[in-house]
């Protein structure tokens, strides 16, 4: 029993009940380096196989941090020792880019109970530790424990930090006496209590400390030493262990050292002329231990202090031992991978046969799939090369591999250290373009405007066109303009004769800057001709078509959108699928679809934290709900993390249109005369300049209402007039509705009538639901004011049922109180909605059963355990009040608008 642990113990010991009685859980053991969380999980660990339970345990080793889907190998042959059959842990071990999905199919898989114990996670390949917060956020209804275990450093990546945490902190100062006579007996409490304090509680640097101590010192009798260090002196006294060990011993633990978790240890001890015999010593100091058939050091810090005191010829002599065992076994992607890292650690010399061999084996990688690993290596084989050019030129490839497995930030970071070796001018033009596309992906996108910017005048032909599309895009997705758009565009030929993604990229980018160009019949051409796979072939493919199609309105674009949502979230990669959710997160909220939009939200967010990716889109569309549905306790937090991520981006220009939401929300609250201050601030006016297309164009027509309903009505014909020049002559159906209401706002009665009419006449059609509710609104209180009350009705009556699908009680309210107003009573309304009580997982199950899929499919369209979704179905069943799979199918084939699609 470790001491001092008992409640952290018997939280974790709670998690792998659960799993026991089907209920998946994971948690996140944090603290410093020698604070027992090791010990803490081995003691779990232990306890778990004594009651039956299969138990996994995977270490991370530096060695293997940088090699893709690493620790994911070491699991599969863990599983496998533990009886699982090849097939079982196959996904595992595909070659390849390693499948975020992989460890959830297997886990969701196994029979019976699994404790899988991830300790090091921050020496974790990041591929793994995605797919391990990946499984442990989709695994639900499942016998499956999943603990994790790093340092405090490890919260810095967003997708471990979404998970639970627990903290360990050192062994509380009373139970220091227990500790210590754990390995040394007769230690006094006070005695154990000053080394303690000495070392400020840390668990590994106390009983190396007592351990150290002789009889008269550990009893108190005489003083202690002053040199009880924290941290690096436990590396500096375990150096000195290792340096006192017989000379076989230490060149055997330095091979086991520079050994991945998976590399044949024992060919490598019998290629450096040692054996397992030669760790005995280690091991009888505490130095290594051995679990399961692999000797292992018993602390990560052992390792640390082997090669701390290994000379630079022995590391290079273990290095070329591990290589040559590596190097007879079949090739898959991790073993080529470490083959090349050793091979690159055991060079003397940097020579051309080295560069010549990580050449190849970077080919290898590439043939495999890897394209990460191979970029990885392809950059060792760069810091070899000689010649600054060819090293560059590796470089470039490199880059361009990392781009393509969609790993922007290794792109940049290895374009830019490309750029450093002083390339020719087209390799620098090259890597130029991939730093700059990138960086504006992730991180800064004005630098990667400047940075693409400046890959122009250094490239020609078909790179130079690349180039100019990838820097539209990227001014396109902020206020940094390098270059206009008329001659960005006139590089690449006539708007007419672009391909259809390259029409829609220009045209797009056209009305943001050129208000007299109609760019609505080319939008139109591109729409009716482009395929799916050219809308999803590329990430800023997908993002032009979204924002095009905004901008000639989902009259024209709605097909195509669905169309490219449905092959990117059938795609069986939670990447797409997380890409394909991000646009209809759009297309649900104007076509009204707000309790699936809800959904998808919530969606959006798990899966951007189990993929450890940015989230930019869901709390702007919550923002959207809250402030139409004024939901003020909502909106505030959600706000803040809006600006933040968004900042964080480098995307501050988007908070632009975050007044235009407050305003919103004000004027959901009955605040109007707030709405109309924050409607005219002059981020908001910048923002609408920026992106004129009419996802922000409802801001400035609530604006001229506003000034309008005050009275102001020179300011409000400027706005109105504002409104028409940015949204002329290319615009949708819906942009036409908005200025015609906008002018109606301003006309006299004949003309202002007839200006509602053909608002609500281009603004409807079942796409716009929202706008459409307050468009009929507006035009009921100016038909009040005029006493044509039954016409007034009737619109009331649409609008105010409408708002009430979508949850917008304030606005369903007003309406009411404009009926009572013109004597009409409230329509009573019976909306039968079979979804109504279903959770967000619930109804999605329930709306792909509908389908005729399998529980499988479901399964792996949701990326969910199929135990999970029979679950799910279970619920469904009991709260629908149906019998079975084809009774539900029938109910939801039934239901009617506002139920689930």
């Amino acid at each position: 029993m470790v001491v001092g642990r008992a409640e952290e113990l018997l939280a974790l010991t709670g998690l792998v009940d659960a799993a026991v009685a089907g209920r998946a859980g994971a948690v996140v053991v944090v603290g410093e380096a020698g604070v027992g969380k090791s010990a803490l999980l081995d003691e779990l660990a232990g306890t778990a196989r004594a009651r039956g339970i299969r138990t996994v345990e995977v270490v991370g080793v530096p060695a293997e941090k940088g090699i893709p889907g690493a620790a994911l190998a070491v699991l599969a042959t863990r599983l496998a020792d533990a009886g699982s059959p090849p097939e079982a842990v196959e996904p595992l071990t595909r070659t390849g880019s390693p499948d975020p999905t992989a460890l959830l199919e297997v886990l969701s898989r196994l029979d019976g109970t699994t404790l899988l114990v991830a300790d090091d996670l921050h020496w974790w390949d990041a591929p793994s530790k995605v797919a391990l917060v990946f499984a442990a956020r989709r695994l639900a209804c499942d016998p499956v424990a999943i603990i994790g275990a790093g340092r405090t450093e490890l919260m810095d990546d967003r997708g471990i930090a979404s998970l639970p945490r627990l903290d360990v902190g050192p062994v509380p100062l009373t139970q220091a006496g227990e500790l210590a006579r754990t390995v040394a007996s007769g230690t006094a409490d006070d005695v154990a209590q000053a080394v303690w304090r000495a070392v400020e509680g840390n668990t590994l640097a106390v009983l190396e400390a007592v351990v150290r101590l002789d009889a008269d010192e550990r009893a108190g009798r005489t003083r202690l030493p002053d040199d009880l260090r924290v941290g690096s002196g436990v590396v500096e006294r375990w150096a000195a262990d290792v340096q006192l060990l017989p000379y076989a011993t230490r060149r055997a633990l330095v091979v086991l050292a520079v050994t991945g978790e998976e590399d044949p240890v024992d060919a490598a001890l019998a290629e450096s002329g040692s054996s397992r015999a030669d760790l005995e010593p280690a091991e009888r100091a505490g130095l290594v231990v051995v679990r399961g058939s692999r000797p292992r050091f018993g602390h990560p810090l052992a390792r640390v202090a082997v090669l701390a005191q290994a000379s630079p010829y022995e590391v290079r002599d273990a290095h070329a031992a591990a290589l040559a065992a590596v190097s007879v076994l079949a090739p898959t992607a991790r073993r080529v991978h470490r083959r090349a890292c050793h091979r690159a650690a055991a060079a003397l010399a940097p020579d051309a046969e080295l560069t010549r061999s990580l050449c190849e084996d970077a080919a290898a990688l590439e043939r495999l799939g890897a394209k990460r690993s191979a970029a990885d290596v392809l950059e060792l084989a760069a810091a070899t090369e000689a010649d600054a050019e060819v090293a560059a030129q590796m470089l470039c490839r490199a880059s361009s591999m990392a781009l393509d497995d969609f790993d922007d930030g290794a792109a940049a970071r290895i374009a830019f250290v490309g750029l450093s070796r002083e390339p020719a001018p087209t390799t620098r033009g090259r890597l130029l373009r991939i730093a700059g596309l990138a960086t504006a992906r992730v991180s800064d996108a004005p630098l990667g405007c400047r940075l693409l910017r400046e890959s122009l005048d250094l490239l020609d032909g078909d790179e130079r066109r690349e180039a100019v599309r990838d820097l539209i895009f990227a001014q396109d997705i902020t206020s940094e303009r390098q270059v206009e758009i008329p001659v960005l565009a006139a590089e690449l030929g006539p708007l007419a004769e672009l391909a259809p993604i390259d029409r829609l990229l220009v045209a797009h980018a056209y009305d943001h800057e050129v208000g007299d160009l109609d760019t609505r019949p080319h939008l139109q051409s591109a729409f009716a001709t482009i395929t799916v796979h050219e809308a999803t072939a590329t990430g800023w493919a997908t993002e032009s078509v979204v924002n095009a199609g905004l901008d000639v309105g989902l009259e024209v674009s709605g097909p195509v959108l669905r169309e490219v949502v449905s092959a990117l979230v059938a795609s069986g990669d939670p990447r797409r699928r997380l890409d394909g959710i991000g646009i209809d997160l759009l297309v649900s909220f104007w076509e009204g679809r707000w309790d699936e939009l809800e959904s998808e939200i919530d969606e959006t967010v798990e899966l951007s934290l189990a993929l450890g990716r940015a989230d930019l889109y869901s709390d702007a569309m919550r923002l959207q709900l809250c402030s139409r549905r004024a939901d003020e306790r909502l909106f505030a937090p959600t706000l803040e993390r809006a600006e933040k991520v968004m900042g964080e981006a480098g995307m501050d220009f988007w908070t632009g249109a975050l007044p235009g939401e407050r305003a919103m929300l004000a004027l959901s609250l009955g605040r109007p005369e707030e709405a109309r201050e924050l409607l005219a601030s002059e981020r908001l006016d910048s923002m609408v300049r920026l992106v004129p297309h009419t996802v922000y164009a409802d801001h400035l027509v609530t604006l001229v209402e506003l000034l309008a309903d005050g009275g102001e009505v020179e300011a409000a014909a400027g706005e109105r007039d504002r409104l028409i020049a940015l949204l002329q002559p290319t615009t949708s159906l819906l942009g036409e509705g908005f200025i015609d209401r906008a002018c109606a706002a301003l006309a006299p009665d004949p003309q202002a009538h007839e200006l509602f009419c053909r608002a609500e006449e281009r603004i409807g059609g079942g796409v716009h639901v929202f706008e459409l509710a307050m468009t009929r609104l507006r035009h009921a209180r100016w038909l009040r004011r005029r006493r044509r009350r039954g016409e007034a009705a009737a619109r009331l009556q649409r609008a105010r049922s409408v708002f009430l699908d979508l949850g917008c009680a304030t606005w369903a309210q007003t309406c009411a109180d404009e009926l009572a107003a013109v004597g009409a009573g409230v329509a009573r309304r019976d909306r039968y909605d079979v979804s109504g009580s279903l959770t967000a997982q619930e109804r999605r199950v329930a709306e792909a059963v509908a389908e005729g899929i399998t529980n499988d499919d479901v399964a792996r369209r949701l990326f969910l355990s199929p135990r999970t979704v029979e679950v799910h179905l279970t619920h469904v069943y009991r709260k629908l009040g149906v019998r079975g799979r084809s009774e539900l199918v029938r109910m939801m084939a039934s239901a009617p608008a506002g139920g689930p699609l």
